[in-house]
């Protein structure tokens, strides 16, 4: 944990140790090292995850560019054509009344 700088839970108990200052700015990334991209770990006081970092070096932003419809965009995005979770909840429209539902045969009607 943290290349050994935190010490794991011990099983027979106790909790976790208390969190040390070194252990604190340990996820911040110092400068020392420089900056960089990579896994961030926090110390497990803080935090049972890890987060990634990404550094990109002189990256101009692009021009925006207006989302195209056509068809070899539109495979690419299958996730457009799902039903979202708020579909389901929508109220159903009424449908005109035509004719009754026809009746179903009894079981063993001839």
């Amino acid at each position: 944990t943290l290349g050994g700088l935190s010490q794991p839970s011990p099983f027979a108990g106790g909790g976790m140790q208390t969190l040390q200052e070194d252990e604190y700015f340990t996820h911040f990334r110092a400068t020392s090292k420089g900056k960089s991209s990579g896994i961030v770990y926090t110390p497990p006081q803080l935090s049972d995850h890890v987060a990634v970092s990404l550094l990109l070096h002189a990256c101009a932003p692009a021009e925006p560019q207006a989302c195209t419809r056509d068809a070899a965009t539109q495979r690419c995005q299958p996730h457009r054509g799902a039903r979202r979770i708020t579909d389901f909840f929508a109220s159903r429209k009424a449908a005109a009344p035509s004719e009754p539902p026809a009746k179903r045969r009894a079981l063993g009607a001839g």
